[in-house]
């Protein structure tokens, strides 16, 4: 062992105890965290709006559409009855505690994300919003929307 190795060694071996309580002050932290703080599970849902006609203007229109049908999938009164129907627990109301829609400024791409403290409840609270989104869309505008 050279010099440098000795020396780390030998400090190691005085202030093991030094060590020792602070590995067991971060296990503490850490255990006391994960009791506090709950579990999040986030699942997200993808819609791709589509136009019936081929006019390069319909896709720009969709495009900036999707900016709206994001603000509507956490409108309480849109997705009110899709949430009742599917028996999820959630509030209309407070919907927007749970789930966030992004619309991508480049395509009609929009993304649903739902958080809550369970996986299953997240998927299926995703899944609803999409496609109570999905079928908002077609009967908003006849040849345009989102698709399931």
């Amino acid at each position: 062992m050279g010099a440098t190795t000795g020396f780390v060694l030998g400090s190691l071996r005085r202030s093991w105890r030094l060590l020792a309580a602070a590995m067991l002050v971060g296990a503490l932290a850490g255990g006391v965290t994960s009791l506090v703080l709950p579990a999040r599970y986030r699942a997200t849902a993808y819609l791709l709006g589509g136009k019936a006609g081929t006019d390069p203007i319909d896709s720009t229109l969709l495009i900036g559409e999707s900016a709206v049908y994001a603000r509507v999938a956490t409108d309480p009164t849109v997705m009110g009855p899709a949430l009742h129907q599917a028996g999820l627990a959630i509030d209309p109301v407070h919907l927007g505690r749970f789930v966030t829609a992004a619309a991508d400024p480049n395509s009609p791409l929009l993304a649903i994300t739902a958080t809550t403290g369970s996986a299953s409840e997240a998927a299926a609270l995703a899944n609803t919003v999409a496609r109570r989104m999905a079928s908002y869309s077609q009967g908003f505008a006849q040849d345009t929307g989102y698709g399931e």
